[in-house]
């Protein structure tokens, strides 16, 4: 084998011992910095969840509630029958979703 050869491969040997180095200094840290945050997400989350979903979930039988008046309405409209699927029911109803819509974004007063 000539040096040429040799130095070829104690060269790939040296590089192989510092990668390997490298590792066993990264798996230990790796593991330190997902423990602390683990923990810290233990201790965040209960308060996270008691500042945005707790609220949310309060108003939840409100909207339910709205959600139910609003299908309501849409079930009393169609039912009535007004429209007829005739083209000037039609357009009586898009006139009037257009007014409810320019009502809606009008500014409040």
């Amino acid at each position: 084998m000539s040096d040429v050869e040799q130095q070829g491969k104690d060269g790939a040997e040296k590089a192989k011992s510092g990668s390997s180095r490298l590792v066993s200094m990264l798996v230990p840290l790796t593991a330190a910095l997902t423990s602390a945050a683990v923990t810290y997400g233990i201790k965040k989350v209960p308060r996270l969840v008691e500042q945005h979903v707790k609220p949310t979930l309060k108003q939840a039988p409100d909207l339910a509630s709205d959600v139910m008046q609003r299908a309501r309405d849409v079930g009393s409209s169609s039912s009535s029958g007004s429209s007829g699927g005739s083209k000037a029911g039609r357009e009586r109803e898009r006139t009037q979703r257009a007014a409810r819509r320019r009502q809606r974004r009008a500014p409040a007063r």
